[in-house]
């Protein structure tokens, strides 16, 4: 472990999601080299996909969304990229909370 993880491990205010830690893997990999035809990356934005599809889908069950919303949302919330300012995390998702 590199030490930037333990100050983030002992800071507990500051809250990493599971796609920022997809999009921090896919910059590693990109700085490494790791061409986007490897395996490793295509199995990587497969994760990130299950990750929105997930967060999308407890949405849907918090807010008693219909199927025809979880259609028109299922991968809403960004790309995966190696932007260092990508805040895909802020999702653009459709309809209001009820």
């Amino acid at each position: 472990m590199d030490g930037n993880h333990d100050i983030q491990r002992e800071q507990p205010y500051h809250k990493r999601t599971q796609c920022e830690v997809h999009r921090e893997i896919y910059r590693d990999l990109k700085r490494r080299g790791i061409s986007e035809s490897d395996p490793v990356i295509t199995k990587l934005r497969d994760a990130y996909d299950m990750g929105k599809k997930l967060n999308n889908k407890l949405r849907q069950y918090r807010y008693n969304y219909d199927d025809q919303w979880w259609e028109d949302n299922k991968l809403a919330g960004g790309e995966i990229s190696d932007a260092d300012d990508d805040q895909s995390d802020d999702y653009e998702i459709t309809g209001t909370p009820v």
